[in-house]
């Protein structure tokens, strides 16, 4: 996400998600510097872009993904059932590692 440059996509989610939570309380981000981020009270046109923007970052990410994976079926056609079991397998090896984003609530 090119609004927090070059960081992990977990990170990014995260520090989207701060700003909703103080969109919601009637702040949205002033500053940030090396002292952190530094929060003032807005409207609720103010909060509503932050709140709606964080919205709209995460669907372009997830389109980005999305488009991705359809191009690449283009270039190399429909998978053999031995190839789905190796991409499924790498899928999960994926999933298993860690990632930096904290789910705010789990089942």
């Amino acid at each position: 996400m090119g609004k927090y440059g070059c960081t992990t996509f977990g990170r990014a989610c995260s520090y989207e998600k701060d700003e909703i939570k103080h969109a919601l309380n009637g702040e949205v981000l002033a500053a940030w510097d090396e002292d952190g981020r530094h929060w003032e009270k807005a409207s609720k046109k103010e909060t509503d872009k932050v709140i709606l923007g964080a919205y709209d970052q995460l669907f372009y990410q997830a389109e980005q993904l999305r488009t991705s994976a359809l191009a690449m079926e283009r270039v190399y056609g429909a998978i053999t059932p031995e190839d789905f079991k190796k991409y499924m397998r790498f899928v999960e090896e994926e999933r298993r590692k860690p990632s930096d984003y904290k789910f705010e609530y789990k089942d």
